[in-house]
C-alpha cells in the first residue's frame, strides 16, 4: 500500500466536531442510506487530526473592515479590474469587479509554503458568474481551486505548472465531476487546501475534489494567496490563511475519547463494517458516496476494507482495493485495556 497518510483539511477551528450548518447541509445532500454515517466520518477526521503532530493554525484573518492601508494588493496592473471596499447587508466587504471578459487576481495575506489552506467567504453578484476561485500565483494557476469556472459550468483543480523558455508557463488542471455550482447572490465558503502532496477544494464545508499535485511540486516555494475572478463581480466577506505547524499529538486513547465520546473501538469498527456493506448497494450514487465517506474515515477503515477486498462483489472489491492503495497498513485504533492479573 502507499504510505500516504490522508490529510483531512476540513474545518477551521480545533475542538470536537459540532453540528455546523455546512456539515448538516453536506449530510442532507448524501443518499439516504449513507446519511447516518456522515457524523462517523467527521469524527474519524477529528481523530486523525488529534493524532497528528501538525495542526492547522490560522496565520492571517481578515473581515475587510474599511481602513488604510487596504489589506489587499494587485500582483500586476489591470485596466479592467476595480477593487474597493463596499457595503453588503450592513457589512463591509471587498468588492472585486472586472468589466471585460478577462481574468483578474487580488492578493491578500502572507506568502505560504509547505502545507497551507486558503479560505474565503464570498458571493458572486453578476447575473452570469464566473469563478469564485483561489490560486497562488498570477502567472500560473497551480495550486489552485477554480469554483464555478467557465462561466459557472465546471469546477477544477490546478495541479501542475511548468515553465518553458524561462517565461511562458503552461498549467494542467483536473476537471471535477462534482456538480456544485455558484449560486448568484448566495454566500459560499470556498477552501483550497494543500497537504501531503495533495490538493483539495471544498465548498460550504463539503469536499468537491482532491487530486495529487505534480511530483515536481516544490513544497519550499513561497506562494501568495489570491482570489481569482473572470469577467464578473464578487463580494468577499472574509478571508483566512492557514498553515500546518508543529503541535503536541495526543495519545490514541485520549484522542479517541475526544473524537468519539463514549463509543468504544469495537463500536466504531462495527459502524465502519456496516458502512462498507453499502459498496454493494443497488444504487450507484450510494456506492459512490460510501466510497467517499470511507476515504474520509481513512485508515480506521482498513480492517473492514481488507475483508471487503477479499469477499465482496466484483465492484465492491475494486472500490475497496482502490481505497486500500491510498491508505497506510496500520489502523490506529487504541489498544484494548488489559485485564489486571489475579
Amino acid at each position: 500500500m502507499n504510505a500516504l497518510s490522508i490529510c483531512f483539511c476540513v474545518g477551521l477551528a480545533s475542538g470536537p466536531p459540532t453540528a455546523s450548518a455546512p456539515a448538516d447541509e453536506a449530510a442532507a445532500a448524501l443518499p439516504e442510506a449513507v446519511r447516518p454515517y456522515a457524523a462517523l466520518a467527521r469524527r474519524a477526521q477529528r481523530y486523525h487530526t488529534l493524532l497528528s503532530s501538525r495542526r492547522w493554525q490560522t496565520v492571517w484573518s481578515e473581515q475587510f473592515a474599511r481602513r488604510k492601508p487596504v489589506p489587499w494588493s494587485l500582483p500586476r496592473p489591470h485596466d479592467h479590474l476595480a477593487v474597493s471596499f463596499a457595503a453588503d447587508e450592513g457589512r463591509d466587504v471587498l468588492k472585486i469587479a472586472i468589466n471585460a471578459e478577462t481574468n483578474g487576481y487580488v492578493a491578500f495575506g502572507p506568502k505560504v509554503d509547505d502545507d497551507f489552506a486558503i479560505e474565503i467567504v464570498g458571493k458572486a453578484v453578476s447575473a452570469r458568474p464566473c469563478d469564485l476561485s483561489l490560486t497562488t500565483a498570477a502567472d500560473n494557476k497551480a495550486p489552485g481551486f477554480f469554483f464555478g469556472a467557465h462561466y459557472n459550468t465546471a469546477n477544477k483543480l490546478g495541479v501542475d505548472s511548468v515553465a518553458r523558455n524561462r517565461a511562458a508557463v503552461t498549467w494542467r488542471t483536473i476537471t471535477l465531476s462534482d456538480p456544485t455550482r455558484i449560486q448568484p447572490g448566495v454566500l459560499h465558503r470556498v477552501r483550497l487546501a494543500v497537504c501531503d502532496g495533495t490538493i483539495a477544494g471544498y465548498v460550504d464545508g463539503r469536499l468537491v475534489g482532491r487530486a495529487w499535485l505534480s511530483k515536481t511540486y516544490d513544497t519550499e516555494a513561497r506562494r501568495q494567496p489570491m482570489v481569482y475572478v473572470y469577467g464578473s463581480t464578487v463580494l468577499i466577506d472574509q478571508a483566512i490563511v492557514q498553515q500546518r505547524r508543529a503541535a503536541d499529538a495526543l495519545k490514541r486513547p485520549q484522542a479517541f475519547a475526544e473524537a468519539f465520546g463514549d463509543a468504544t473501538a469495537a463500536d466504531v469498527r462495527r459502524q465502519i463494517e456496516a458502512l462498507t456493506l453499502l459498496m454493494d448497494h443497488e444504487d450507484f450514487a450510494t456506492r459512490e458516496a460510501t466510497q467517499t465517506l470511507l476515504r474520509q474515515i481513512g485508515s480506521l477503515a482498513v480492517p473492514a476494507l481488507k475483508v471487503l477486498a477479499d469477499g465482496g462483489s466484483v465492484e465492491a472489491k475494486w472500490r475497496a482495493r482502490k481505497l486500500l492503495d491510498l491508505l497506510p497498513d496500520e489502523a490506529p485504533y487504541p489498544a484494548a485495556p488489559t485485564q489486571p492479573a489475579d
